[in-house]
């Protein structure tokens, strides 16, 4: 849209018409201009004319200047082409290709060695041009006439009175034609109006195909936060073309762009703008489509990451799972719509806590990747993080590293400076490393990763969101309850602000404020969010999942802090009975949680109940000392703890030996390690501040 006096549109291809602000003169024959442009630089590397420096200066170039001839900056250009280019490119529009139909054609008749219509004044041009192509035909031909014209003075009467009876003949056929035209005049008007229906189609298709091509490479991954309000209204102004029928005539293109629109919101984070954008466009595409299409599988695939990206994992499942089918059947063999697939099921299931299932999905996305892309790319960079956060998800962080930190450096290869994919490699590594206690360099990353999360979305947007809340995880791990505080509190407000209702990270941000609160023993603020939490987590999760796991630890931890052992044990048995359920054998969370019961149980008088518990947990930490934060010293204290209880109700039952030996064993672990390792009389759970491990989704 322009207005008269006012310029708005891409400066560089814009056309003399556009440079003089004369909306009455813009047409197709614009956009055919902007197409030279666009082949001159495909050709030469250059724009025609400068397009750097004043605005006044760059328009007035563009309606005065000459372009420079292709062929003096590369030779090898020859004339027809350069001809093409400098007929697209002329400043009155009468001398232009009148359409992007014609455009086509006249290339069509370049490549096919045929006279092109930008040269067709040149009667000696289009001799020469037959001759060079019909050498052969041309030879013979001229042998011929030689013969032909030697008779021909001979026969020359007898042509002329066949031409006459000729003529009578002609005469009586076009009386004939004349009366079958008037007949089938109803015919032909259907004809007509068959032809204007088609015409307008291939003009709502062209439309669309322009439209997506430009579209699909400007989301936030382009833009790099240099102006994502005008990405915006640049989504909102095609997407209120399609609203408003433009493309009626045309269905499949506008599935097309329908996807193409829908997935620049998702980036963008603006999700009711993506419903609309990609509810219709799923509809449609099961009307035009009765089978498998790549359009229905991408459909599919674009709805239910916008269902998991606002919390509903379990309706996204099912229509990932779909999507990968009907990609399987599809593409027989390798394919990046496969490995999208395969990635994007693993991530809902991971967040589902069915990481067993993910494992495999990422293994093979990731195998798939390689073969596809070899050496560096997105993709594969892609699925090395989602196989690494897989991997600390299962208490392997050790594991999950390299493949961090491959990925980060593939990452700033592909992309020097800001980059959305950089953020998500920050953010993996940071976590991870402090997942094995490298706090100070995971503090760097973070930092880092949330600056540039800034510069490259504006705004609220979920991975500024989610930075926010690690790196508040990271600070009450660093014993700065004040700056965890702060972080914590803009990390909740920025996802109330995007997310309405319910959802994952606003439930873990919930839990990471409490658990703030609980380090200051200010137990009477922290319960009310420790329990918003479970709710949350309860309602969005009906299936055992490790988010509710860690809600019920959370609220046990606190209940046992306030001395309300009979209260806190329910939630600890329902914790660990669900870590058992959703965690390999011998994770380190199973061991914590254990330990946690056990210690209650021994609050409890229930001794023989405890020590179960107790020496079950103490065998899954120390099998986990490499994985685990050192929570072993408290297991060890809380042993003693135990016997040493014991012994005070019963005594002469040999309970105080034991006490004794597990001292022992005490003294030895915290000798073997830091003085801040060692076990101090809180009890232990299972991390509060665990961020949601966010894999990064694929693009369809």
């Amino acid at each position: 849209m322009t207005m008269t006096g006012q310029f708005m549109g891409s400066l560089p291809w814009a056309s003399p018409e556009q440079a003089e602000g004369a909306p009455s003169k813009i047409d197709i024959r614009t956009d055919v201009y902007s197409l030279g442009v666009i082949l001159y630089q495909m050709l030469t590397g250059k724009f025609p004319y400068e397009v750097i420096g004043n605005m006044r200066d760059v328009l007035d170039r563009i309606m005065k200047a000459e372009p420079t001839r292709p062929s003096t900056i590369r030779k090898r250009i020859n004339d027809e082409v350069e001809t093409i280019v400098l007929k697209c490119l002329a400043k009155e529009r009468e001398r232009r290709y009148q359409s992007a139909g014609e455009l086509a054609r006249d290339i069509g008749h370049y490549l096919a060695g045929e006279p092109i219509e930008a040269k067709r004044d040149s009667a000696a041009y289009v001799l020469r041009k037959y001759l060079r192509k019909y050498r052969l035909p041309t030879a013979v031909a001229a042998g011929f006439v030689v013969v032909v014209t030697l008779g021909l003075v001979g026969s020359l009467t007898y042509w002329r009175q066949a031409v006459i009876e000729r003529g009578h003949a002609e005469q009586s056929r076009l009386v004939a034609e004349e009366r079958r035209v008037a007949a089938e005049a109803s015919e032909e008007k259907a004809i007509v109006e068959a032809e204007a229906a088609r015409k307008q189609r291939d003009k709502a298709e062209r439309i669309a195909d322009f439209m997506a091509q430009t579209l699909s490479g400007v989301g936030p991954a382009v833009a790099l936060g240099r102006d994502t309000t005008m990405l915006r209204e640049m989504m909102d102004a095609a997407a209120k073309r399609i609203e408003d029928s433009e493309l009626k005539a045309a269905p499949e293109a506008e599935v097309r762009l329908r996807l193409t629109i829908g997935t620049v919101y998702l980036e963008l984070g603006v999700y009711d703008a993506a419903e609309r954008m990609l509810g219709p466009a799923i509809e449609l595409a099961r009307q035009l489509y009765a089978g498998d299409h790549p359009d229905r599988a991408a459909g599919l695939d674009y709805w239910a990451t916008l269902l998991k990206d606002r919390g509903d994992l379990e309706g996204a499942e099912p229509l990932f799972r779909e999507a990968l089918e009907m990609r399987r059947r599809l593409h027989r063999a390798d394919h990046v719509d496969v490995a999208a697939s395969l990635n994007n099921l693993a991530v809902v299931l991971q967040a589902r806590g069915q990481l067993v299932e993910a494992e495999p999905l990422f293994r093979e996305a990731l195998e798939m990747s390689h073969r596809l892309y070899p050496g560096d790319h997105a993709t594969v960079a892609m699925a090395l993080h989602n196989l690494a956060f897989l991997l600390r998800a299962l208490g392997d962080p050790a594991g999950a590293e390299p493949l961090f930190r491959e990925g980060l450096e593939m990452h700033r290869r592909l992309y020097p400076g800001d980059h959305p994919s950089v953020v998500v490699s920050l953010n993996g590594l940071a976590s991870v490393l402090q997942d094995r206690g490298k706090l100070p360099e995971a503090e760097l990353l973070f930092r880092e990763a949330l600056g540039m999360s800034r510069r490259v979305f504006a705004g609220d947007h979920p991975s500024t969101a989610m930075l926010l809340s690690n790196l508040a995880c990271l600070l009450r791990a660093r014993g700065d309850p004040a700056g965890a505080e702060a972080f914590f509190r803009d990390a909740l407000a920025m996802y109330r602000r995007i997310f309405v209702g319910d959802h994952p990270n606003v439930a873990i941000c919930l839990s990471g404020l409490a658990s703030v609160f609980q380090d200051r023993n200010d137990l009477a603020t922290a319960e009310p969010l420790f329990r918003e939490s479970l709710e949350m987590n309860r309602r969005l999760y009906p299936r055992a999942h490790p988010n509710v796991a860690m809600a019920l630890n959370n609220l046990a931890v606190l209940l046992h802090l306030r001395g309300d052992l009979t209260a806190a044990e329910p939630y600890y048995r329902e914790a660990l009975d669900i870590y058992r359920q959703v965690l390999p054998t011998g994770h380190w969370f199973v061991g914590s949680v254990a330990d946690g019961l056990g210690r209650c149980l021994t609050g409890l008088q229930r001794f023989t109940e405890a020590e179960a518990v107790l020496l079950e947990a103490n065998a899954i930490l120390r099998a986990a000392q490499g994985v685990a934060p050192p929570r072993l010293g408290t297991n060890i204290k809380d042993l003693v703890e135990l016997y040493d209880g014991w012994h005070a109700a019963e005594p002469d039952q040999g309970h105080d030996q034991q006490a004794a030996e597990w001292r022992a064993k005490l003294a030895e672990w915290q000798a073997s390690t830091q003085p801040a390792m060692s076990a101090t009389s809180r009890p232990a759970s299972a991390p509060t501040d665990t961020p949601p491990d966010a894999a990064a989704p694929a693009g369809g």
